[in-house]
């Protein structure tokens, strides 16, 4: 359970509590005018129930917020890392259109990782979540471009699309970090590493 979740929990209880003297104390009040002792225990016992009832659903509530955190977090890690990756394998390709065709070919699971951060994100990661899906849009549009075979565009026109392409994927990625931070385990793939491997494997 998160800290907030927790801290909730314990205000809710401690709410319920006092809400709870106060009912007891009304009643026993007014028993020992009236003597009503069965109403009384009944107004407990109902009492008592209820707080139960609400500390049980206010704990589901907390760990269902935790759960849409988690996945939240694991869907914007994984998205974050693929637009990091697309913008260090532009390095890697002689040709834009090549690594077009080659960012291109994994859209189809990282649609649907940002179609999830979407459906899971709420308030401020809510905002952040807007801005890295229009911002992955964009950067798809203009893959979709540079990857067909159909666009007619000189040499200057298809480096300044990959440029902006690739700002759109920073743009991107650096909203997704706001929802899911860098972990302190990961390692960057380093710029033009795909490259050497490919320059290696002419000769093989």
């Amino acid at each position: 359970m998160a800290p907030s979740g927790r801290r909730r929990s314990h205000l809710v209880a401690i709410a319920i509590g006092v809400a709870l003297g106060i009912i007891v104390g009304t009643v026993f009040g007014r028993t020992r005018e009236s003597a009503d002792w069965v109403t009384a225990a009944a107004t407990i016992a109902l009492t008592a129930f209820a707080f139960v009832q609400l500390i049980q659903i206010q704990t589901a509530q907390d760990a269902a917020e935790s759960q849409r955190r988690d996945r939240l977090e694991s869907f914007a890690t994984l998205a974050r890392r693929s637009c990091e990756a697309a913008v260090n394998e532009r390095e890697y390709y002689v040709s834009d259109q090549l690594w077009a065709v080659t960012v291109g070919s994994r859209f189809d699971t990282l649609e649907a990782q940002f179609l999830e951060i979407r459906s899971l994100a709420a308030g401020v990661e809510g905002s952040a979540a807007r801005q890295a899906f229009d911002s992955f849009v964009s950067a798809a549009d203009r893959i979709n471009l540079l990857s067909s075979e159909n666009t007619a565009m000189t040499g200057v026109q298809s480096k300044e699309m990959a440029e902006v392409t690739i700002q759109f994927f920073t743009v991107a990625a650096e909203a997704l970090e706001r929802i899911a931070t860098q972990s302190a385990n990961e390692v960057a793939l380093p710029r033009g590493f795909a490259k050497m491997i490919v320059e290696y494997r002419k000769y093989f």
